[in-house]
């Protein structure tokens, strides 16, 4: 295992190349190689946010007009309930509309429009402030780029 420190912060890198970071990395992109079926790897990207969220999907079902969904507790434990959530409601089959009904710290309910008395499936998608994350929205940065050392001659590539 590697071991660099720098200002605080710390990094550590196995010889997999999975690190573990405390501090912040700042980067102008964020790309991911993606393994597909039948073996090519692809180019995967990162979405951005104007502030730090955290987010949770899954499917549920709608009985009679009405469902439930309960957190997961490890995501309940990871999210600030009390400074709001947004969900976002797909239904799975025919519906009069559905939409949520009411919010609460570990969950919500949602109801089908019209008094429905519907019994679908739906997707849901959660959006939330991270626990004790900042409230900034698009907070500037000061970055200092460091100086980029320049190889030993043995080393460059030829």
């Amino acid at each position: 295992m590697a071991y660099a420190k720098a200002t605080g912060d710390e990094f550590f890198t196995d010889c997999e190349g999975d690190g573990v970071f405390d501090g912040s990395v700042t980067a102008t992109s964020f790309n991911m190689d993606q393994p597909a079926r039948g073996g090519p790897h692809l180019e995967a990207f990162g979405s951005e946010s104007t502030r730090a969220t955290i987010e949770d999907t899954g499917t549920a079902r709608l009985e009679a007009g009405e469902g439930a969904v309960r957190f997961d507790s490890a995501f309940a434990s990871t999210i600030d309930a009390a400074r709001g959530y947004q969900v976002f409601l797909t239904p799975d089959g025919d519906t009069r509309g559905l939409y949520v009904a009411a919010k609460y710290e570990g969950g919500f309910i949602v109801r089908e429009n019209e008094r429905g008395r519907s019994s679908v499936y739906f997707d849901y998608r959660v959006v939330a402030h991270p626990y004790g994350a900042s409230d900034a929205r698009l907070p500037q940065l000061a970055i200092k780029r460091p100086p980029i050392p320049k190889l030993p001659r043995h080393m460059q590539p030829h």
